[in-house]
């Protein structure tokens, strides 16, 4: 008897771990850049012009490129997650990648992938460092 419990719960074990990780691999969304005609698999993003708004926490992988664009993480409690997968995001008036709100934001790096932001905004003579090509009030 003793057997068939350990066997029960072990059996038990393997599955909450596996519903665990099956729910960690649902909540990592797909971003794809491109200029007029950005993807978001996730409907906590929303896409309008060349402006892409992540407004929810979570996990987001972007990828692409967006010239004259830009990526905000507007999100009012939670963490978010980007993980940049050969991004290059250029703006000339205000920062490539805009952290406005989070209770933290991580930006993965990953080794040998190359992402770039981009700002030529030329208003360097401001107290506000939303010149910048990744500006953040939250800190990262």
């Amino acid at each position: 008897m003793k057997h068939k419990f350990t066997v029960g719960l072990l059996l038990t074990t393997i599955l909450i771990l596996a519903s665990i990780g099956i729910a960690n691999a649902q909540t990592e969304s797909a971003i794809i850049l491109s200029d007029g005609a950005t993807v978001a698999e996730s409907e906590n993003v929303t896409v309008a012009d060349n402006i892409i708004t992540v407004t929810e926490a979570g996990s987001y992988t972007l990828s692409g490129s967006l010239t004259d664009g830009q990526v905000v993480v507007a999100v009012d409690s939670g963490m978010v997650n980007l993980n940049m997968a050969g991004v290059e995001i250029s703006n000339s008036s205000d920062p490539a990648l805009l952290i406005e709100s989070a209770d933290e934001v991580v930006i993965n790096l990953p080794d040998g992938v190359d992402n770039t932001l981009i700002s030529t905004a030329g208003n360097n003579d401001t107290d506000d460092a939303t010149n910048a090509a990744l500006y953040s009030a939250v800190i990262l």
